[in-house]
């Protein structure tokens, strides 16, 4: 019974470790974000600069949530739609469409992707790239980072 008790703490113990370490990747890239906002500068450039106009976001949650609402106080991008492994339930959000990562087959072209769910880029771009590799798939973590330091260097 006591080794059962203890696997069972160990599993919880490194769920814990595994949720602090993605709490911890979110707050970082939100405060780098806000840190980028405060200078003046916003992630839409990285867009412009690359003359990338229509952006599909994977993830659903609340990075993606600001991303939509950057993007929609931009005249340059647009946002094409989300993908989601939750689209199934929910077809529009933010008032966007909505599909499964088994869809980016054959929906429309956009100029890129950005993925919001950046604690998973690594799996995610694998497989969109698999998919499509014409398309680029990018972190919205590491657009915020190339904003920064674009931002210390000029």
């Amino acid at each position: 019974m006591l080794e059962t008790s203890e696997k069972m703490w160990e599993i919880e113990r490194e769920k814990l470790m595994s949720a602090r370490i993605k709490n911890r990747r979110l707050f970082v890239c939100a405060l780098n974000w806000l840190q980028l906002l405060e200078s003046g500068r916003d992630v839409i450039g990285y867009f412009t600069e690359r003359e990338y106009k229509k952006i599909g976001i994977y993830g659903a949650g609340e990075l993606a949530e600001l991303l939509v609402q950057e993007m929609e106080k931009s005249q340059e991008t647009q946002v094409g739609y989300l993908l989601d492994q939750t689209a199934a339930a929910n077809r529009k959000k933010y008032g966007y469409p909505m599909y499964l990562p088994e869809e980016f087959a054959v929906i429309e072209d956009v100029d890129m992707i950005v993925v919001t769910a950046i604690t998973y880029f690594e799996s995610i771009s694998e497989a969109l790239i698999r998919i499509r590799p014409e398309i680029p798939v990018v972190s919205l973590e590491n657009i915020i980072k190339n904003r920064i330091s674009d931002f210390f260097r000029s």
